[in-house]
């Protein structure tokens, strides 16, 4: 059986961290969408279908001010990939059909500093703010056992100062894209609208210092 999360409560955060730093990256929305477990094939059982994030980067100075926050969305679809390769049952998109799809995204241009450094196919549109790849990898799942996978990302550049820029011009163009390049993990209306009313609803709570200033 599929588990579908999105999770509308925000727990009040604190800073500074006890480690240390100057910033971390919170989630103001969060969808997760379990994969369904094969039969032949368990180690998949945890493995996400999809993940959609609203996120905001919490940061403070020296005297422990919050600095003003910014911005930023992703979505990545996961897709499982056999151990074996006559194994016909895993329905997943191939490189090639990313690049296809991609290579004909309108403002959108292959960066091939990076593509030909990693070997991963990555495509920018700087004009709307995002950037979108194809990569395989391989995690540990139940038992421990083996997971090879592979993921398509929609995943906003830079952050912006303002959630309603995130929300209202990056959000709506980036399912768009990630919906015609994953071939059948797909963002509908309902779950983005329902995403976006919590990112602003969490966006009014402040995270708490917790040392004196």
């Amino acid at each position: 059986m599929k588990r579908i999360t999105l999770l509308p409560k925000y727990h009040r955060s604190t800073y500074p961290g006890y480690k240390g730093g100057s910033g971390y990256v919170e989630n103001l929305s969060h969808y997760i969408k379990d994969g369904r477990p094969l039969r032949d094939d368990p180690d998949v059982l945890i493995a996400e279908d999809l993940v959609f994030d609203i996120e905001r980067l919490v940061s403070w100075d020296t005297d422990y001010n919050l600095k003003p926050f910014t911005y930023s969305m992703m979505i990545n679809g996961y897709y499982p990939l056999s151990f074996w390769p006559w194994h016909r049952k895993n329905n997943h998109p191939t490189k090639e059909e990313f690049i296809e799809i991609a290579s004909q995204l309108p403002d959108f241009a292959i960066d091939e500093e990076f593509s030909n450094r990693t070997e991963i196919p990555q495509y920018r549109n700087s004009d709307n703010n995002i950037f979108t790849n194809y990569r395989t990898f391989t995690s540990k799942g139940v038992l421990k056992r083996r997971r090879d996978q592979i993921c398509i990302g929609v995943i906003q550049n830079d952050r912006t100062s303002d959630l309603y820029t995130v929300t209202n011009e990056i959000v709506p163009y980036a399912v768009e894209i990630f919906n015609r390049l994953s071939p059948t993990r797909k963002l509908n209306q309902d779950i983005v609208e329902r995403s976006i009313k919590f990112a602003h609803e969490n966006d009014k709570i402040l995270p708490e210092c917790r040392v004196k200033k």
